[in-house]
């Protein structure tokens, strides 16, 4: 028995200067981090870490979805082409369509659309992800082009970026930037893009679910005790 104990007291004298938590070299990533070896732009990083908030957070998710459901409500056409609007509407179903425009607006801050046309009707309303969207303008605020850009792949370009040798990296070319749509939505002043009603809160939400995640490990790890030993009394 004596010889239990002392062995008890030498474990605990040992390991007792020790902290309970050792950190790592290399923290782990909470829900909103990206991965450092990611070849993004700083702008696409801040995107992604909006749509990350959206699809991780409920209550992000929960404000979204609530104030895109009070913005779009029932509406119906009137006048002489009357007709002719509704069946538009029910073709490319106009009240989806804007949900989906004003959940974008308010997580992105924008939201594009590509008019495809077929003729001189509208064949199809379709709406591109902001994260990979670029605005072009001269320095007299004039929008001269607009540029899709995946995972630092150059795919499409509307109009001109200014730039012969910029212009010639997309492989898919279109002169005209009448076919797109830009919404934007909180727009400071004259700046290009809109503003997310969500990216003030990014800080406070990155050290919320950072607390979260070491607490489990706490939980997990270290709430039960460490030894428990039962020794006899004779």
């Amino acid at each position: 028995m004596v010889n239990i104990i002392e062995r008890a007291k030498s474990f605990f004298a040992r390991e007792g200067g020790k902290a309970l938590v050792q950190v790592p070299k290399a923290r782990a990533s909470s829900l909103l981090s990206l991965d450092p070896e990611d070849n993004i732009s700083e702008r696409v990083a801040k995107f992604q870490k909006l749509k990350r908030a959206y699809e991780r957070v409920p209550l992000i998710t929960a404000i979204i979805d609530v104030q895109a459901d009070q913005a779009v409500q029932n509406f119906f056409f009137d006048g002489p082409n009357k007709k002719s609007i509704t069946e538009f509407a029910d073709k490319v179903n106009l009240m989806r369509f804007f949900h989906r425009i004003v959940k974008s607006m308010l997580l992105y801050g924008n939201a594009y659309v590509e008019i495809v046309k077929k003729g001189k009707d509208i064949e199809e309303l379709k709406i591109l992800n902001s994260i990979w969207i670029d605005t072009w303008r001269k320095n007299t605020g004039e929008v001269t082009g607009f540029t899709q850009t995946i995972n630092g792949k150059e795919t499409v370009l509307w109009g001109t970026t200014g730039s012969t040798d910029m212009d010639a990296k997309f492989s898919k070319r279109t002169k005209s930037i009448e076919s797109i749509a830009h919404f934007k939505y909180n727009v400071l002043g004259s700046e290009k893009y809109g503003n997310s009603i969500i990216s003030p809160t990014l800080s406070a939400l990155q050290a919320k679910l950072d607390v979260e995640m070491d607490l489990k490990k706490v939980i997990h790890k270290y709430v039960a005790p460490l030894i428990w030993a039962k020794v006899g009394n004779d």
